[in-house]
């Protein structure tokens, strides 16, 4: 058995207590929980998240009071119709757009509404996958630098070889190439599909936490929705990492966050 907390190294939560103090049980949450957190700790938490936007004299209220908490690697699903903020949250929830009213907080921390680099280890936590591929990846990279560019943006791409394997096995991991002509083509060469799973794979290089997607398969067809929701889990899974879901369909948001909250 390992030092500490005999789940240490699997658990996506550990901190150095985990590894050096053994645990007890202990009541948390109307229950006995053997962990130094008293359980799944907190990831994310919105409360009374407002934002309007003016145009004029026209204002327009796209969020009224949002508030919910998201917990190390649960899931959480966003749903509703066109025009109803979705986006809007979703960009606040990654700190690229600050509220007008309430806080978002990482692990019980304001989040960062700079892009200095003090802020940086903290926003570089939270990745938001797209709704626009097409958008949101620049048409003058190769996938290979696109898929690099995170790492490069948050100074952790290291020497070439690090960087190369790190491109490598985030493409893998999410069924695409890792290797060959493939890394070299660029956007307007690729399927919806795999510009999505270009992102998603963006997402995941480097080492964080929270993944917020917004709509990432509205603009796929089914058999493509479909796969990427299955890279999206399975990711998820392997890396432990907490998900808001951003859709209009239901469905998808059920499928996407069973044993979550919607």
């Amino acid at each position: 058995m390992p030092p500490g907390c005999p789940f240490n190294p699997r658990c996506p939560q550990a901190e150095d207590i985990c590894r050096e103090q053994r645990v007890s049980l202990e009541p948390s949450r109307a229950r006995l929980v053997a962990c130094h957190f008293g359980g799944l700790k907190t990831l994310l938490d919105a409360r009374d998240v407002g934002k309007t936007f003016r145009r004029g004299r026209r204002r327009m209220q796209a969020l009224d009071a949002v508030s919910f908490a998201l917990r190390q690697g649960e899931s959480v699903g966003v749903v509703g119709p066109s025009g109803s903020g979705k986006s809007t949250l979703a960009r606040i929830l990654t700190g690229h757009l600050a509220t007008d009213t309430g806080e978002v907080t990482l692990e019980g921390r304001p989040l960062a509404r700079s892009w200095g680099r003090a802020a940086r280890a903290q926003r570089v936590r939270i990745q938001l996958v797209m709704q626009d591929p097409w958008d949101a990846l620049s048409p003058r990279l190769t996938v290979e630098e696109l898929v690099r560019e995170p790492l490069d943006l948050a100074g952790g791409g290291g020497d070439g070889g690090d960087s190369a394997g790190s491109v490598a096995a985030a493409l893998a991991s999410v069924g695409l190439p890792a290797s060959g002509n493939f890394l070299g083509v660029r956007s307007h060469e690729l399927s919806g599909g795999q510009l999505q799973r270009i992102a998603l794979a963006r997402a995941v290089i480097i080492e964080s936490e929270l993944l917020v997607a917004d709509e990432p398969t509205s603009m796929l067809d089914a058999s493509e929705q479909a796969r990427l929701m299955v890279a999206l889990r399975e990711r998820q899974t392997e890396l432990g990492l907490g998900l808001v879901l951003i859709s209009h369909g239901i469905a998808l948001v059920r499928k996407a966050t069973e044993g979550g909250e919607t």
